[in-house]
């Protein structure tokens, strides 16, 4: 579910299934239209993607596996 604001009259739109497109060099969604322009996504806090777990000296480490 994503939450969309229009910039020009700020009304909110919610759309459960969307598709992102880069047109222009902008990522877009084409079904968060409003005033002939596209509507930004409003982000939640804390919402997005994870980060990668690193050890102290900054290297990647993965689980140790029982058999290894």
């Amino acid at each position: 579910m994503g939450k969309f604001i229009c910039k020009k009259c700020n009304k909110s739109k919610s759309v459960s299934n969307y598709t992102v497109k880069v047109i222009d060099d902008k990522v877009v969604v084409p079904e968060a239209v409003c005033c002939d322009s596209y509507m930004t996504q409003k982000r939640e806090k804390g919402a997005g993607f994870g980060s990668i777990r690193k050890g102290p000296d900054g290297s990647v480490m993965r689980k140790p596996r029982p058999w290894e």
